[in-house]
């Protein structure tokens, strides 16, 4: 990323209707990545998608946050955190919000970079803005490994054609690896064995 780049989030939250259910405990949002060009015009590079679960609402109301985690398909992040039976934050994850005095999960769950912009830091910055516009509306940052490459789908068009995912690292196991090293070296630290990542605030 060159110096004189600049890069602002145009986020939209969504929100629907329906209450009473699973739906009071979260707030979805996605937001695009725009690239301000020196000669004052902008070109989008990036979408992407965040999620922000009202977990001191919902203990608060003793609402069960299984079914708003799986209305996002956020089931693998549920099962990390969580204790089925209890339906309460697992110990080690109490321990390691302990500091926040906040319950709020932020869960990042995708963001997607078009092929010329990949590489450049982009991801890094995008994800610095997101910590700062969510500043004190959550416990603890979680995302979900997984190269978006790998993903299965009969037909690639419009914006996903664009993303070009079949030029990537197609090996499971070395595009996860990579992907890995991504978010370490951008602070998150790896949840056990999973492929669960995390990132209090600080």
């Amino acid at each position: 990323m060159e110096e004189s780049d600049y890069i602002h989030l145009e986020i939209k939250a969504t929100r629907s209707e329906d209450s009473g259910e699973y739906y009071d405990y979260y707030n979805r949002y996605e937001y695009d990545v725009i690239l301000e060009l020196e000669d004052d015009s902008s070109i989008l590079i990036g979408k992407g998608k965040v999620v922000l679960y009202l977990c001191g609402k919902a203990m608060n109301e003793g609402a069960d946050l299984l079914d708003a985690f799986d209305e996002n398909a956020h089931n693998e992040i549920y099962d990390a955190m969580f204790d089925y039976s209890t339906k309460d934050l697992k110990p080690d994850w109490q321990d390691i919000m302990m500091d926040t005095f906040n319950s709020n999960i932020l869960v990042k769950e995708r963001l997607e970079i078009l092929p010329e912009y990949r590489h450049k830091g982009y991801g890094k910055k995008v994800r610095s803005i997101l910590r700062s516009f969510f500043d004190g509306c959550y416990g603890v940052e979680v995302l979900h490994s997984f190269p978006l490459q790998l993903e299965l789908f009969d037909n690639d068009k419009g914006w996903r054609a664009e993303l070009k995912y079949d030029a990537m690292e197609k090996d499971a196991k070395k595009a996860t690896q990579s992907l890995n090293r991504c978010y370490k070296n951008d602070g998150y630290t790896r949840y056990k064995r999973t492929q669960i990542f995390y990132r209090v605030p600080s």
